[in-house]
């Protein structure tokens, strides 16, 4: 909702629930992978590749986990990191 309106109470309803779960239980993948796509969503994009690492440390062969984190590396205009996260191999 919040990329298509542009309401940040809807982008700070996706971070609380977001944090909310990582004090939960931090080492869920799915955490982080929110968390990077709210930071992303939002313009954050140094804290959405942080997050999204961490995501992928935890869950190194998700391929939506990859995507994610090279969308982030390209809204941060870091096109190069971008392009190698795409064409990383299969595993």
């Amino acid at each position: 909702m919040y990329r298509l309106t542009k309401d940040t109470t809807w982008s700070q309803k996706a971070l609380g629930a977001a944090q909310h779960a990582q004090t939960l239980n931090d080492e869920l993948p799915e955490v982080h992978f929110a968390l990077g796509n709210v930071y992303n969503a939002t313009g954050k994009t140094a804290e959405a590749i942080v997050e999204l690492k961490q995501a992928l440390s935890l869950a190194p062969n998700s391929d939506e986990g990859f995507r994610r984190l090279a969308n982030a590396y390209m809204a941060a205009g870091q096109k190069d990191d971008a392009l190698k996260t795409y064409q990383r191999p299969s595993t």
